[in-house]
Parts: structure tokens; sequence; C-alpha cells
């Protein structure tokens, strides 16, 4: 322990510092309600909910978006139940 920190104080590093992660290439921000949304309403309000969230993820990484993919999908989890999925994507002017 002596030896290291003599080396540390004459310049030699002898602790590897982590390298930052690169930024991702992709954001994803999901979930599965507790309850049924059964409204137009509490649709938009949950998209632009998961919209605002990933953002935050963009913003925090210091990225831009280029592309923003938006999907739902029901009875996933009920076999008895009618099954519905959709998506959109959308491509964002960015300079």
């Amino acid at each position: 322990m002596i030896e290291k920190t003599a080396r540390e104080l004459a310049g030699t590093p002898c602790l590897e510092l982590d390298e930052p992660d690169p930024p991702k290439q992709e954001i994803c921000c999901s979930r599965i309600f507790g309850q049924r949304v059964t409204d137009l309403e509490g649709l938009h309000q949950a998209v632009a909910s998961y919209t605002q969230r990933t953002s935050e993820k963009l913003r925090a990484q210091g990225s831009v978006c280029k592309k923003l993919r938006v999907s739902i999908r029901t009875g996933m989890f009920s076999p008895d139940e009618a099954k519905y999925a959709n998506g959109a994507l959308v491509e964002l002017p960015y300079r």
C-alpha cells in the first residue's frame, strides 16, 4: 500500500479510471399500465409523459433525435382478450 502511494505521488497512476460509456444510439421509455387506458385523453397523457422522459434522457447525454417511434399494444397478458398493436414512426427535422 505504501509503495502504491509512493508511485502515485511520483506521478505513476496505479488505478485505472473507467472510460465513460459512449452515448446510447437508442433510448426507450416503456410502461405496462396497472389499469386499462380506455380513453384517448388518457393515452395522450401517457404518450406525452414518456416522450418527456425520453427527451430528458437525450438531453442528459447531449444527444439529438432524428426519429421517434410510438407504439401501443393491448391484451398481452390475457389470452381471452382480443389483441391490438399499432405504432407510428416520425422523422424529426434537425440540423
